[in-house]
């Protein structure tokens, strides 16, 4: 069976998913995109396999269980190259909007899918190339390219106001993706489309969405790069947050193992994001009235004391993180 290409890039994407969720990451819309389209890659390559696997067996499998694998391959397929859209789109308008646009998406993508069950397919098995034909794969193929080619034109038309590293991560992904319908085009024994999904993710991955990209590597929380990020936006979707601001100067290096353990400890309640900034400050974040009440006591506690890590610390506290007008304005945030 024709499948080597497909199990190498699930196993990618399950090391992926395996390496993405062993670090804390901020929840942010686009870790969301990223994350669904690392999972709805699982699930397309998982599907490329059975589609092989059912094909080569079908005469000990009943045809309708061999139409459903191969026409939900498909629609997985589509939803990969919707999703391809609609995570490029997110870097040109505002949250609010994109949101609107994934509702639209998700109706057209529900339509087409119904469709592409109802209509008819042929397949076809020849020594070792496996394809199928007819009004189901053309719907598919016309709309999976439809989202392909809108996500080009997307990427183009915001060019200049998508980062210089994103729009090369998008440029590296859509011309990995047309290069292997093209191949695939002329040469069917080479079913390439899920590997070359495989391949994106890689990219977005390495490029764009790495959880270690976002971390101070000495003390394991977050670093000024993330706080920016998660702050614009916070600020963009008027979502609202708690913030504490910890001035904390000249940290000597025994206390440096005291912080790692206060981080360490923080860092595992899921809506608790500690960030060190450039200097001596740090900034926590949260959304939950009742972890903002309890870091502040406890870090109160140890203020003016003579034991503990914050006792020379200066705390400035906000239950209102939006008054802070601007992602840019940290020592607002610290000073508020």
């Amino acid at each position: 069976m024709n499948i080597e290409l497909q199990i190498s890039g699930l196993i990618i994407c399950i090391l992926l998913h395996f390496f993405y969720k062993s670090k804390k990451t901020m929840g942010l819309y686009s870790e969301r995109l990223f994350f669904r389209i690392l999972t709805q890659a699982i699930v397309l390559l998982i599907f490329d396999i059975l589609f092989v696997v059912t094909i080569e067996f079908q005469h000990l499998l009943p045809n309708i269980l061999v139409e459903l694998v191969t026409k939900t391959y498909l629609i997985t397929l589509l939803i990969i190259c919707a999703m391809a859209f609609v995570y490029i789109l997110f870097d040109g308008i505002e949250i609010k909007t994109h949101r609107k646009v994934i509702r639209a998406v998700i109706a057209l993508t529900l339509v087409v899918s119904a469709l592409i069950y109802i209509l008819p397919i042929q397949i076809y098995h020849q020594e070792h190339i496996v394809y199928c034909a007819g009004p189901a794969v053309n719907i598919d193929y016309a709309f999976a390219s439809l989202f392909i080619i809108s996500s080009i034109f997307t990427m183009l038309y915001f060019r200049n106001h998508i980062l210089p590293r994103r729009l090369f991560a998008f440029s590296v992904w859509m011309v990995i993706w047309v290069v292997a319908e093209i191949i695939q085009f002329f040469d069917r024994q080479l079913l390439l489309s899920g590997f070359a999904a495989a391949l994106g993710v890689l990219i977005l991955f390495v490029l764009l969405e790495n959880p270690e990209s976002h971390l101070n590597k000495e003390l394991g929380c977050f670093n000024t790069h993330a706080l920016m990020i998660y702050l614009r936006e916070h600020f963009d979707a008027g979502r609202p947050f708690t913030a504490l601001g910890i001035l904390k100067e000249n940290i000597r290096k025994d206390e440096l193992k005291q912080i790692r353990a206060f981080i360490t400890t923080w860092h595992k309640e899921k809506d608790v994001f500690i960030f060190k900034d450039l200097d001596s400050e740090f900034v926590i974040i949260t959304h939950d009235m009742g972890l903002y009440a309890k870091l502040r006591e406890t870090i109160r506690k140890q203020q003016g004391q003579t034991t503990g890590i914050f006792k020379d610390a200066i705390l400035i506290s906000t239950a209102n993180g939006l008054a802070v007008r601007s992602e840019k304005d940290i020592a607002g945030i610290i000073h508020h």
